[in-house]
């Protein structure tokens, strides 16, 4: 199966990390804060 995807491979790691990205921003925001660089604004 993976002959056939592996021109599409990196879109398609591609998608998942964004839909991982998203997933995370919706039901865990305090978290996606938590991985975004060190910003003293944030309490």
């Amino acid at each position: 199966m993976w002959s056939r995807l592996e021109p599409y491979k990196s879109s398609i790691i591609l998608l998942i990390a964004l839909v991982i990205g998203g997933l995370t921003g919706i039901y865990a925001p305090g978290l996606a804060v938590k991985l975004q660089p060190d910003r003293s604004d944030i309490p």
